[in-house]
């Protein structure tokens, strides 16, 4: 098992046991191993950002257990603003933009649900609804 999946275990244990600020330190440790893989030759590209978004999740969930709004949405937001502009970076090359443009289906469901429970933070959403309008009109699709 990668270390970054050892991170991300004790943190869920460390969640499990409410241990809020110890299960960050796990899911930060975690979320830092992997944006540093993501330039290693031998990574394998889904994998680490797959769990670079499970990591900014699990971030997500653990501030909005403590009632920490604004955090929760922000660490929701990230990987989604990440992954579009990476699925548009005409530096990045083609595996990088088609992982980050499929990973961007892997963002939308929690921001969705996020969105749902917590409606004083609705008005976000219309700014992501605009960046993925603009993302089609670029001729990009997530379909």
């Amino acid at each position: 098992m990668a270390a970054w999946q050892q991170f991300m275990n004790q943190g869920n244990h460390l969640f499990t046991h409410q241990k809020w600020c110890d299960a960050l330190g796990y899911y930060n440790k975690a979320i830092t191993l992997l944006e540093n893989s993501i330039t290693t030759e031998n990574a394998d590209i889904q994998q680490v950002i797959q769990g670079w978004i499970c990591g900014y999740h699990n971030v997500a969930t653990t501030y909005e257990q403590q009632g920490l709004i604004k955090l929760s949405r922000d660490a929701l937001v990230k990987p989604f603003k990440q992954m579009l502009a990476l699925s548009c970076n005409p530096k990045a090359s083609q595996e990088m933009q088609l992982t980050a443009s499929s990973a961007l289906k892997m963002t939308l469901p929690p921001l969705l649900e996020f969105a749902k429970n917590h409606p004083s933070e609705f008005k976000f959403i219309n700014q992501v609804v605009e960046q993925l309008n603009t993302y089609d009109q670029l001729g990009h699709s997530l379909h």
